[in-house]
Formats: C-alpha cells, structure tokens, sequence
C-alpha cells in the first residue's frame, strides 16, 4: 500500500509538471512549437535589439518565432536571423516576400513582420531567404530630433530678440505698436474709410434704384413689345388668310394680280414716253441756242452751258488762290527779312 501511495504521487508530480509546461508554452504563444514547422532566413544589418524566441507574424497573425540570431560568416557584418514557420502558411511564403523589423506597440518588444507574397513567385522551401526591408535606425532619428530641438532654439532665441525690440518701438513694427501718433493715424484712416465705404454704400444703393428703375421701363419696353409683334402675328394671319387689301393681293391670283399687272405695265410705257419727250425737249432747247433769234443772248453772256461756265470759275477761283498763296509767302519773307535787319 506504502508503494502504491508513491506511486500515485509520482504520477501526480508528472502530471502536474506537464500540465504547468503545457500552460507555460500556451501562454508564452510557443503552442506552434507542437505543430509541423520549416526554417527560413532573413540578411539584416543590424536587428535594432530583436531577441530568440520572438514573435514572426504574418497580416497580424503569429506564424512562428526566432529560432537563432547570429553574424554571418563574411566581412559584411550582416546579421542571419532563422525563423521557424509553421507549414500551414508556407503558401503565403514566396519570392517577393520582405521581413522588417518592427516594434510590438509603442515601447514593446521587437518582432518580425513578413508580407504575404504574389502568387507570380514561387514558394520559399525550406532554408531559404526572405529578402529584408532595413530597419529604422532610432539612434539616427534622436539625432535629428535633438538637431532639429537644437535649430526650434535658436529660432525661440531669435524670436525673443525681435520681441523685445518690438517692445522697446525699435523698428516700423515696433513704432506702430508704441508710437500713439501712428495710432492715432491709422485710426483716423479707418474712420475715413469707413466715411469712404458709407458714401460709396449710398452711390451703389442709387445706382441699384437706377437700375432697378431701367429694368421697369425695360419690363415695359419688352410687354410694349410683345403687344406689337403679337399684332403684327395677327396682321400676317389676316394676310395670309386673305383678308384686306394686301391678304387679297397675296392669296388671290385672279383680279388683284391682273389689275396690278396691268397697272406696273402703263407705268412702264409712261415712263418709255416721259424719257423720249425729255430727250427731244432737250434737243429743241439745243437747237434753239443756235437759233439767229436767241444766238445773240448766248453770245452776250459769253457760254454756252452753265457747266463749262461753272468750271471755268473754279479753274480761275483755284488760280487765285494760288495767288493768294503766293502773296502771303512774300509779305512773310519781306517781314523776316525787316526783322532781321532791325536785329542787325
């Protein structure tokens, strides 16, 4: 009974062991560790503080863990860190993939991120490399924080300096925040722009009523308007239904067309008649200038026709002023030359 009490607590103690490692391995997230897993490698120049035994995720997911970080066996100094994938994802694994360093929140631990692959590259087998992505260098990006605290300094430096001359009135910035004249000035434009803008206010509001004004008139030009095409509508209605005088002349062929046929054909034959009795008028009137009754008047007066007459006067009124020209020319010369000799 002795024997079968220890060994009862034998298995206890077993047991109890390895459902405690089994709860250890769950909670750390090392359950992977039970499934079927391959190897793959990343060339990093430096990890940035990754540790064994970190996290490997894929879109969120943890896919496995670091199994070996170690220096490669060249001059390069690069960095050969092995992860151990499960084979469930190894689809997903491919030529194009590309592992970065990152930080798990903002002050945690560091892990691996790998991006799924296309489907246009092969499959990473196992022992392959996944091509990396450098990793963001903290220790440069303090520097050029504390450059960049170092130049907001020297700027807050130089900003206090302007303040303070701003204080003193040093500078046209200055003279305008503790001069009271220009204060005073200033002030006094703005009231006179505000006169300015008043008046101009009351000019638009004028011009708005004269507008408004025109747009009435121009409303009543328009109804004015279309009372009078309306009745012109009506009066080519009326027409070409037929109706007056002008509807019968357009609409009926019969008598009106005939009678004004008619007529347009007597006014031409007036017209025929009117021009052969002014043509033989003319030739009596011509031939009664060289008549031995009325030849002798024509010869006292000295032409013949009134437009021979009238153009030998323009020829002579032009002569004349030619003359005229002429005269003014030489008086002008006569005075520069009396001129000159009372200088003389």
């Amino acid at each position: 009974m002795k024997n079968l009490g220890k060994v009862r607590l034998g298995a206890f103690v077993i047991f109890g062991t390895a459902l405690m490692i089994l709860a250890v391995f769950l909670i750390a997230g090392k359950e992977s560790l039970f499934s079927p897993a391959y190897t793959i490698k990343s060339r990093f120049t430096t990890v940035e503080g990754l540790r064994n035994g970190a996290m490997v995720r894929l879109s969120g997911i943890n896919i496995g863990s670091i199994k070996d970080i170690e220096l490669a066996n060249d001059t390069t100094g690069n960095v050969i860190v092995t992860m151990r994938i499960g084979m469930d994802v190894m689809n997903f694994i491919r030529q194009d993939t590309r592992a970065s360093i990152e930080t798990e929140g903002l002050v945690g631990n560091k892990i691996i991120v790998l991006s799924v692959g296309s489907t246009a590259y092969n499959v990473i087998r196992d022992n392959g490399y996944v091509r990396s992505v450098a990793p963001v260098n903290m220790a440069q990006i303090i520097a050029e924080g504390q450059g960049t605290i170092s130049y907001l300094k020297s700027i807050t430096k130089d900003f206090s300096e302007i303040m303070d001359k701003i204080n003193s009135g040093e500078g046209t910035i200055g003279k305008i925040i503790n001069d009271n004249e220009l204060y005073d000035a200033a002030t006094h434009i703005t009231r006179s722009a505000d006169k300015s803008l008043t008046s101009i206010t009351g000019k638009l509001n004028e011009i708005s009523d004269i507008v408004r004004n025109t747009t009435g008139n121009f409303q009543v030009v328009m109804a004015n308007l279309d009372t009078v095409v309306v009745n012109v509508g009506g009066l080519i209605t009326d027409v070409k239904m037929g109706k007056g005088i002008l509807g019968a002349l357009v609409t009926d062929k019969g008598i009106y067309t005939d009678s004004v046929r008619s007529m347009l054909n007597n006014l031409t034959v007036a017209t025929n008649e009117v021009r052969i009795g002014v043509t033989r008028f003319s030739e009596n009137m011509e031939a009664l200038k060289h008549n031995w009754l009325f030849k002798s008047y024509f010869e006292e007066r000295g032409y013949w026709d009134v437009a021979q007459y009238e153009k030998s006067i323009d020829g002579k009124l032009a002569e004349l002023k030619e003359k005229t020209r002429a005269l003014d020319e030489k008086i002008k010369e006569l005075r520069a030359s009396e001129t000159e000799t009372g200088v003389r």
